[in-house]
C-alpha cells in the first residue's frame, strides 16, 4: 500500500505523485464535470429531478435538475450528431423565455437559444451536454 503508517498518507492523491495525466481527455472531461456539479449545486433546487427527453427517436435522454439541463445520448460515439427539441414550458423556473441562452460547462463554450417555445440541442459524437443559463458575454 503506498505511504507511510498513518491513515492520510495511505489516501494521497494519485495525481500529485505523477499517477495521472491533467492534460488528458478523461481528466479534463472529468474536471468540467465536477465544475458543472458545483455550479448546479451553488445554484440551489438541486433535488428538484424531471425527465425531459425519455427516448424521442434520435436515442437522447434528457432530464433537468434544479437549474440545470443534461441531455446524453444512449447510441454512444457513433451516433454522430443528434438532435433533441425541448418545450421550453419544460425547462427550470426562468429559463424558457425566447432569446435565453444555455450553455454547455463541459464543452465551455457551445451555447443553445431558446426559440419559438423551443430549445433544440445538437450533440456530438455521443458527447452529453450540462447547460446553464448564460450569464453574461
Amino acid at each position: 500500500m503506498a505511504g507511510g503508517e498513518s491513515d492520510d498518507d495511505k489516501r494521497q492523491p494519485l495525481w500529485l505523485h505523477g499517477g495521472y495525466d491533467t492534460s488528458g481527455d478523461l481528466y479534463t472531461f472529468m474536471s468540467h464535470l465536477v465544475a458543472g456539479r458545483k455550479k448546479m449545486l451553488e445554484l440551489g433546487q438541486a433535488d428538484e429531478f424531471k425527465v425531459l427527453v425519455a427516448d424521442d427517436g434520435n436515442r437522447v435522454f434528457g432530464f433537468r435538475r434544479g437549474l440545470s439541463v443534461v441531455l446524453t445520448s444512449t447510441g454512444g460515439q457513433d451516433s454522430g450528431e443528434q438532435s433533441s427539441v425541448v418545450q421550453a414550458s419544460e425547462l427550470p423556473p426562468g429559463l424558457g423565455s425566447d432569446g435565453t441562452q444555455l450553455c454547455d460547462v463541459l464543452s465551455q463554450g457551445n451555447c443553445f437559444a431558446v426559440a419559438n417555445g423551443q430549445l433544440e440541442v445538437t450533440l456530438s459524437g455521443g458527447l452529453p451536454v450540462i447547460l446553464f443559463k448564460k450569464l453574461s458575454d
